[in-house]
């Protein structure tokens, strides 16, 4: 019996995926190929995708090796969520991006007096007051940016808690 959908017949395809795996198959299908390719069994019986389920592609922001933003990640991925990355450390954080976010938030949500980054810091940098000296000390020291902080169009997130995660990306 030929196997199908690259070692699997379609309905043992994860459903999460359905979108993206129907939309392939259903496109290798048009090509006519099979065997270790695809055929039209294939495309028959390929999930289509449920506009219910579909998801917007989010935004985080944050550094790629901190253990939150890997509790994130990998959360989005095994929930097959979509998500564009911005790494503070190599792309930083743009000022008007900062500010939508302190108006949306306010600064004291978005600073990170838990990590080392802040610790470092001298006394003087710490007694933060204002907005805009919140917004200086982030834009020189992206570390103290907490993380992940999540656009989900005009909505923002800042932290990750699997709960809640779900409900701002659905």
């Amino acid at each position: 019996e030929p196997q199908h959908a690259f070692g699997f017949e379609a309905g043992q395809l994860r459903l999460e995926n359905s979108d993206l795996v129907g939309t392939l198959l259903r496109l290798a299908a048009k090509r006519g190929v099979h065997g270790s390719r695809l055929c039209r069994v294939c495309y028959d019986s390929a999930p289509f995708p449920d506009p219910a389920r579909r998801i917007a592609m989010i935004r985080i922001f944050g550094i790629k090796n901190c253990d939150t933003m890997k509790k994130a990640f990998a959360w989005c991925d095994s929930n097959g969520i979509s998500y564009e990355f911005h790494d503070y450390k190599k792309q930083g954080v743009p000022r008007e991006q900062l500010l939508l976010w302190c108006r949306t938030l306010g600064w004291q949500a978005l600073i990170n007096t838990r990590g080392p980054t802040w610790r470092k810091l001298t006394p003087e940098q710490q007694a933060i007051t204002t907005q805009a000296q919140a917004v200086a000390l982030m834009m020189e020291h992206s570390s103290v940016i907490r993380r992940p902080v999540v656009e989900n169009g005009e909505r923002i997130l800042v932290g990750f808690d699997p709960t809640v995660f779900d409900s701002f990306v659905r």
